[in-house]
């Protein structure tokens, strides 16, 4: 074998052993129904909900017109299932940030709720605009009791070791975070925001007073 062979059959072994690994035909059922979603969620935000087709969420997606249907009945079914993910992502990344801080230390718990939730929201503005505002449709009537879960057991673990005196820590979770809410739907279409981290201190200190904390 001349320099120039060997050179060349190692060269193709080279090759062959640094090519991409071949795509599987088939997907996973959970990857084919992030897919689905996946594009979907892009439709949606770029053309709207009423205006977005299955076909155009299937082409975004790859996968056959049939394939939709054996995991969505109807847009609105896909549409429910990204309000359901937002608010799984929404409650995981809370509840981290809340359990980050110190056990004991209340008040930076109540300062983190209130700083993962208004980047929860704001990181996300297209898309909770697509699902609560634009579209709001909400699909499971138990989503607000899901969403507030974290603050309401916040509220309750401090009310049990004597941090606030408040009534029902359900009662007080759904007042402040319908509170929150509320103030960051007002600064995304307010034609004059306030920076974040003033939001964020805004909120801070009528969450203090709301617990009785001081502000």
């Amino acid at each position: 074998m001349t320099v120039v062979q060997s050179f060349q059959e190692k060269l193709q072994m080279t090759s062959a052993d640094t090519q991409p690994p071949k795509r599987p035909r088939t997907k996973p059922p959970e990857e084919r129904r992030d897919d689905l979603m996946n594009a979907a969620q892009r439709m949606f935000i770029e053309h709207g909900v009423n205006h977005t087709t299955v076909d155009q969420i299937t082409n975004a997606a790859e996968v056959a017109k049939g394939t939709f249907y054996i995991y969505f009945s109807s847009k609105e079914d896909i549409h429910a299932a990204l309000a359901s993910r937002f608010v799984e992502e929404y409650v995981r990344k809370v509840r981290a940030e809340i359990n980050n801080e110190s056990e004991g230390d209340f008040a930076g718990k109540l300062a983190a709720w209130v700083a993962g939730s208004v980047d929860g929201y704001l990181n996300d503005a297209p898309l909770v605009d697509m699902l609560f505002h634009k579209h709001p449709q909400i699909p499971n009537g138990n989503l607000t009791n899901i969403i507030v879960a974290p603050l309401e057991e916040l509220l309750s673990s401090g009310k049990q070791s004597g941090a606030w005196s408040i009534g029902s820590p359900h009662f007080v979770a759904v007042y402040l975070y319908s509170a929150l809410h509320g103030v960051i739907d007002d600064l995304i279409f307010s034609p004059d925001p306030i920076t974040k981290r003033k939001l964020i201190k805004e909120i801070e200190m009528l969450s203090r007073r709301v617990v009785g904390l001081a502000a």
